[in-house]
């Protein structure tokens, strides 16, 4: 999904938010029975179920001067969620940002780039939180 908006009032405003989301309900096979008999077999205990949940959010905004200076930020939040058999399972989200400016300088053919970026990320693993149920 893609999203722009063309501001009206405001020369050389633009902004908008691109998304994706992906579902998908898989096997992997970590190791194989062997390399002729058991060739596409998996080995018992090296095979997991996997559900996993994928998606991204990307909102940016984008000001450009009638004198040719222009601003522009783009961010990110990417998210996965994995469900995968034998206390496998994982998470995390991803943010990002950028900043740019730039200048372009006609009369000597230059054009000054500058800006700045950060990236903050969180992980959840099932086997670092694991409980003892047994009790």
């Amino acid at each position: 999904m893609n999203l722009r908006y063309r501001a009206k009032r405001i020369e050389g405003l633009n902004f908008g938010v691109n998304a994706n989301f992906m579902l998908n309900k898989t096997n992997m096979v970590f190791a194989w029975l062997d390399d002729s008999l058991g060739l596409y077999r998996g080995y018992p205990g090296a095979v997991f179920l996997e559900d996993q949940v994928l998606f991204n959010v990307d909102p940016f905004i984008k000001y450009t001067t009638k004198n040719g200076l222009s601003h522009s930020l783009q961010t990110r939040v990417f998210h996965s969620d994995n469900v995968i058999s034998n206390n496998q399972s994982n998470k995390g989200t991803m943010y990002f940002g950028e900043y740019q400016i730039q200048k372009k300088f006609k009369s000597i053919d230059l054009n000054f780039t500058g800006g700045v970026v950060g990236m903050f990320h969180i992980q959840l693993l099932d086997y670092m939180y694991q409980v003892d149920n047994r009790k």
